[in-house]
């Protein structure tokens, strides 16, 4: 759902669906799915700044890495936070 202007050149999404996500919580772990309307990204020239548009449109989504290890070895970029 994407608002826009009288004018025509400004196109605002106020609201709609973000992101879908699907977990299930379960005795030996979690399992789980999630895709975004368009990437990861907000940079244009991100590779992952519409990556998942396709799987978005044809209502599909991508497996959720849930245990570190899975998620560390997905990882494509890794930042450090200090506290100063």
């Amino acid at each position: 759902a994407a608002n826009h202007s009288s004018n025509g050149v400004s196109f605002d999404n106020s609201y709609g669906a973000v992101s879908r996500m699907v977990v299930e919580l379960g005795p030996n772990g979690s399992t789980g799915s999630n895709i975004m309307p368009g990437g990861q990204s907000v940079d244009p020239t991100s590779e992952h700044f519409s990556d998942q548009a396709k799987l978005w449109l044809a209502n599909d989504t991508m497996v959720m890495s849930t245990v570190p290890g899975e998620i560390a070895a997905n990882a494509v970029s890794r930042e450090t936070f200090t506290a100063k």
